[in-house]
């Protein structure tokens, strides 16, 4: 079971002080139902873009 909730992202603000790459990270409990093979696909596409950052699985 999948839930999706929308967030309003406008609402939030940022700040990463002292990163450059932004650091994103995925720790699935179970990688198959979480959707692991389709963040490693986002994150591959991504970087062909040629984005700087860094990911931790």
């Amino acid at each position: 079971m999948r839930s999706n909730v929308p967030l309003d992202l406008s609402q939030y603000k940022f700040n990463v002080p002292g990163r450059v790459k932004p650091l994103i990270l995925h720790a699935p409990s179970v990688a198959e139902a979480k959707g692991t093979d389709v963040v490693l696909n986002v994150i591959r596409e991504l970087k062909k873009k040629a984005l700087s950052l860094n990911f931790d699985l």
